[in-house]
């Protein structure tokens, strides 16, 4: 992927999510629940927050494929409907098929 996250908020806010996921998710397992709760407030609330409140359109085809990747992700972690994933994959599957602009 190209690095214009800078010029792409959507996709500098979806690379936030998932770093600092990834950070939560090293977080040693045997945290107590307030623990954990805080952890995941001070790494991941604010990446959060800031996706559930997008209300602009990508402005990149990376950002927007992206951001059905990351739809994806999530729906296949929190048993998302099956109508949802499956309309979810055949968008990424059709943006895979045409050529980058």
């Amino acid at each position: 992927m190209r690095n214009d996250h800078a010029n792409d908020p959507l996709l500098a806010a979806i690379y936030r999510y998932i770093f600092d996921g990834a950070e939560f998710d090293r977080l040693p397992d045997n945290l107590s629940e307030e623990q954990e709760e805080e952890a995941f407030d001070r790494l991941c609330g604010q990446p959060d927050a800031a996706l559930v409140a997008w209300s602009t359109p990508a402005r990149s085809r990376e950002s927007a494929v992206a951001a059905l990747r990351l739809a994806l992700q999530i729906l296949e972690e929190n048993d998302g409907e099956p109508i949802v994933i499956s309309l979810v994959t055949a968008a990424l599957a059709y943006f895979g098929r045409i050529p980058a602009t």
